[in-house]
């Protein structure tokens, strides 16, 4: 009895062979509709690992996509550091002063070439630097004559109370011109061209586009008063006035604007 009461299927197992016997298509595998496809997911991230690196100038970009403008500019973090970067070997340049339009100018192409996913090594920031130097010096001497007479115009209206408030606010906007002038010409500053060619497009960039030229000169103030409160903020100001500048001239429409070609 014990024997085959032990032999005995359970009900359980009674009803799953019946069922399995009278419905065999329960036992079968999935079929290519409702069985999902291994091969998506993977595929998926590899499609977005290539539009990431056509995107961000570290790979090459694919026939069906059209290449950013500025793949430099993706990586947030990457482009926060070279900005500082930026500002530091633009104090580094600009020790005697009268070289900070050369500096400027070698910081704004260290900083386009990082925005274009291009070769911006030190090597080539000390090239542009040499090569703006010697027309450098003439507009930064020019500089410094203008911005010292100024401030001696302002030490004198000072002590005249009724035309002091005036006189500073005259002398301020001169101080504001002179930079955002100084810093739009760095931007625009080619080895080809030279210092006169930049300066005698400053003029026409105004009329074609005064917004970019008000936004730059914002940029210049808030780094002016950055460096007010604080004298250490000058090196990161001075990258972030660059990449300011550059933002505003940069733009597929302000290019076409001003009638020339995107900058090589």
């Amino acid at each position: 009895m014990r024997a085959a009461s032990r032999a005995r299927p359970t009900d359980k197992t009674a009803q799953t062979k019946l069922v399995n016997r009278i419905n065999p298509a329960d036992r079968a595998e999935p079929t290519d509709r409702t069985k999902p496809d291994a091969r998506t997911k993977p595929d998926a991230r590899s499609a977005r690992a290539v539009r990431r690196d056509a995107l961000s100038g570290a790979g090459p970009c694919p026939e069906d996509m059209a290449p950013g403008a500025l793949p430099g500019a993706t990586g947030k973090f990457a482009l926060l550091a070279e900005v500082v970067l930026t500002g530091a070997l633009v104090t580094v340049g600009s020790v005697l002063v009268v070289t900070a339009p050369a500096a400027l100018a070698a910081g704004a192409g260290h900083l386009r070439r990082h925005l274009r996913a291009e070769d911006n090594s030190f090597r080539r920031f000390w090239a542009d630097f040499r090569s703006a130097l010697p027309g450098g010096l003439a507009v930064g001497l020019g500089l410094v004559a203008v911005s010292a007479a100024t401030v001696f115009t302002l030490l004198l209206a000072a002590q005249d109370p009724a035309a002091g408030p005036a006189m500073r606010l005259v002398g301020g906007v001169v101080l504001l011109a002179l930079a955002t002038g100084t810093i739009l010409a760095a931007t625009d500053w080619a080895a080809a061209g030279g210092w006169g060619l930049a300066l005698r497009r400053l003029r026409p960039r105004l009329e074609a586009d005064p917004r970019a030229v008000a936004h730059t000169a914002g940029a210049v103030a808030a780094a002016g008063l950055m460096t007010w409160m604080l004298y250490l903020l000058a090196v990161p100001a001075l990258g972030l006035v660059l990449f300011a500048a550059l933002a505003v001239t940069e733009r597929p429409h302000a290019e076409q604007r001003e009638g020339h070609p995107a900058r090589p």
